[in-house]
C-alpha cells in the first residue's frame, strides 16, 4: 500500500513495517528513497508530522503556529479516504466472494438432561 502524502512525501507498507519515503531526483530520474520505518501507521504519521515541521523554514512563532496547522491539515486530508476509494475497495475485496453463511446453527453438543 501507499499512501501519497503530498508532492514530497509518501507513506509505503511492506509486509512488516510502515516506511516515511521521500521523492528525489536520481541521474535524472524520480526515485522514491525511504527515509525512516515504523511499527505502526500511527508511528509513521506522527515522525512524518514532526519532521515536515522541523524542515519548514519559519522565523517567528506565528509563521511556525500555521505551519503546523497546514502540516496538520494536510496529513488529515491524504489519510481520510473518500467515500468512492472506501466503496472502491470493498467492492474489489467482495467480488467473486462466496457468502458466508453466519445465522445461528443449532447446537451439536448433546442435551445433558436440561430440557
Amino acid at each position: 500500500m501507499i499512501i501519497p502524502i503530498n508532492e514530497r512525501y509518501r507513506v509505503a507498507t511492506d509486509p512488516y513495517q510502515w516506511i516515511i519515503q521521500r521523492k528525489r531526483t536520481r541521474k535524472g530520474n524520480e526515485v522514491w528513497e525511504s527515509q525512516t520505518y515504523h511499527p505502526s501507521v500511527d508511528a509513521a504519521v506522527r515522525s512524518l508530522g514532526e519532521r515536515m515541521v522541523r524542515e519548514c523554514k519559519t522565523y517567528t512563532l506565528v509563521d511556525a503556529l500555521k505551519a503546523v496547522e497546514t502540516i496538520a491539515t494536510t496529513l488529515s486530508q491524504a489519510l481520510t479516504p473518500s467515500i468512492e476509494e472506501v466503496s472502491q475497495t470493498i467492492q474489489g475485496l467482495t467480488k467473486n466472494q462466496p457468502r458466508t453463511d453466519i445465522s445461528p446453527k443449532k447446537s451439536t453438543r448433546p442435551n445433558r438432561g436440561k430440557q
